[in-house]
């Protein structure tokens, strides 16, 4: 092999190593570190990046259902503010083929998360729950109607 091919591999070689350790998203360590960093500076744009297009999209839908009910948290604080003053420690990771866990500790509790790798990417996946919490959300909607319809009636078998 000559100099010239040798020299040609290793310039390749050097290109995909800088390339993936520029790549927030390379690993699910990195991509929670990027979202603790980004809530820290309270960038949500950045925070919703580390999330996989699923979440976002159920994240989206949750926050539209929960403005229904403009609920504030009992500390009166955002998640941003909440988060800015956490304590985060990363356990461990474990990647299988496209999926993954992180086991991380925020102020002495032991959580899991879940990470799906998309287009190349480590994402937070958060999908599974949101679907739930929705789920919940629209049988408390329909649970409303369904007293409200059946008070109207009472009200009106009453007139």
């Amino acid at each position: 092999m000559s100099t010239k091919s040798v020299n040609w591999i290793l310039t390749v070689v050097v290109i995909v190593f800088v390339c993936s350790c520029s790549n927030p998203y390379s690993s699910p360590t990195s991509t929670f570190n990027r979202y603790v960093d980004s809530a820290k500076q309270e960038n949500q744009e950045k925070m919703m990046n580390c999330y996989s297009d699923e979440t976002r999209k159920l994240l989206a839908e949750v926050e539209q259902k929960s403005a229904q009910y403009a609920s504030e948290d009992k500390k009166g604080q955002s998640m941003d503010e909440r988060f800015k003053n956490t304590e985060v420690i990363i356990e461990k990771e474990k990647i299988s083929d496209n999926t993954a866990t992180l086991t991380v500790k925020i102020d002495d509790q032991q959580q899991e998360l879940l990470f799906i790798k998309e287009k190349g990417n480590w994402k937070i996946d958060m999908s599974a729950e949101l679907s739930a919490a929705l789920e919940i959300m629209n049988k408390v909607e329909g649970m409303k109607k369904g007293v409200k319809n059946f008070l109207n009636n009472m009200k009106k078998s009453t007139e």
